[in-house]
């Protein structure tokens, strides 16, 4: 395959990890002649999705010593690998770069760094990084949740949830579009809830979940 279509390389590790074929993208990986940040970001975010977050971060220190720059969402996708593999320091450490980077105001960086933070205990760091985000979508909204959730903290939970409805709701400007996106963010939250008193869920879950009522 000609070095020119790197493009076509990336396609075909995201259908690799889409299929669920992870050892087929990671050699397809290995084979590239080439790669850019969608390479990195693909092998990144595929990794984790499949249960091998560890395996993610080594990607990721491997892009930075081949002075790949990651974009927004290549850090988005790393923070939360962080999250799932609970790998504080190198996390907090992300955090402080994606600050110099002027990337901290990117809303679904601030929601994997709320989750990350809210994995490793350190739910106070969530709240101090949800309350810095003036604008806060559906994600950032589903991180605090679910933050509260994984660190008990129930009641801080339901005032959060009666918060976001008034945020939303009480809006002249809100379109039946984005009703539709928060009814279908309610329906996986409220199913969260009620799984959240028996057992963890997965970090990274919460987070896709909120992405995809942001966006269908």
């Amino acid at each position: 395959m000609p070095t020119r279509d790197i493009a076509v390389w990336n396609a075909m590790i995201h259908g690799y990890f889409g299929n669920k074929r992870v050892e087929d993208a990671v050699k397809f990986f290995d084979k590239m002649p080439r790669r850019n940040v969608i390479s990195w970001t693909s092998m990144i975010s595929g990794l984790d999705r499949h249960g091998r977050s560890d395996e993610a971060l080594v990607h990721f220190q491997q892009m930075v010593g081949y002075g790949v720059q990651g974009t927004p969402n290549t850090y988005s996708c790393v923070i939360t690998a962080c999250a799932s593999a609970l790998a504080f320091g190198l996390g907090a450490g992300i955090h402080g770069h994606v600050i110099k980077l002027n990337y901290a105001t990117d809303q679904y960086i601030a929601a994997s760094m709320i989750t990350f933070y809210a994995n490793c205990k350190k739910i106070e760091n969530s709240c101090k990084i949800f309350n810095e985000k003036y604008h806060k979508n559906v994600a950032v909204w589903t991180a605090l949740l679910t933050g509260y959730g994984l660190n008990s903290r129930h009641e801080d939970a339901l005032k959060a949830c009666k918060l976001l409805e008034q945020s939303y709701f009480s809006k002249f400007t809100v379109m039946v579009a984005q009703k539709k996106r928060l009814a279908k963010f309610f329906k996986v939250h409220n199913a969260w809830i009620n799984a959240s008193q028996n057992q963890v869920l997965g970090c990274s879950c919460p987070l896709r979940y909120a992405r995809l009522a942001a966006t269908k």
